[in-house]
């Protein structure tokens, strides 16, 4: 949010400038008007923001049946975080390929390979 605000905050100088401008004789009528425009957008981004926060707390404070702990540890960025390395695919797609026989997981793949479908399954094709 803090970006957000930020965003707000430089298209509220800019436009106090471009109207700074404009009662100078400088500036135009649009470049004011466009500059509002912004303004306005960037209000209304910032607003959608602090209401998908309010909505995404209200869900976690749903889903846990209980208020928010007040000392919830600060967030951390998803590229710090080593969630998807720290898990290991089933099924790697080698084993999917017939001819790498040396790959075998170390579970039964849930994903049909060439070798498990049944004959009959098969896409048929015309022999040379």
């Amino acid at each position: 949010m803090a970006v957000t605000q930020q965003t707000l905050d430089t298209a509220q100088k800019s436009y106090d400038l471009t109207l700074l401008q404009f009662h100078t004789g400088t500036g135009t009528e649009l470049a004011v008007s466009q500059a509002q425009t912004v303004v306005e957008q960037a209000r209304a981004n910032y607003s959608a923001e602090v209401r998908g926060r309010a909505q995404a707390e209200n869900a976690l404070v749903l889903l846990l049946g209980q208020p928010l702990p007040a000392d919830l540890p600060p967030a951390v960025p998803l590229n710090s975080q080593t969630l998807l390395t720290d898990i290991r695919p089933a099924c790697p797609p080698t084993c999917w390929r017939a001819a790498r026989t040396s790959c075998k997981p170390r579970r039964r793949c849930s994903q049909p390979t060439p070798t498990s479908v049944p004959h009959a399954q098969r896409s048929s094709r015309p022999s040379a």
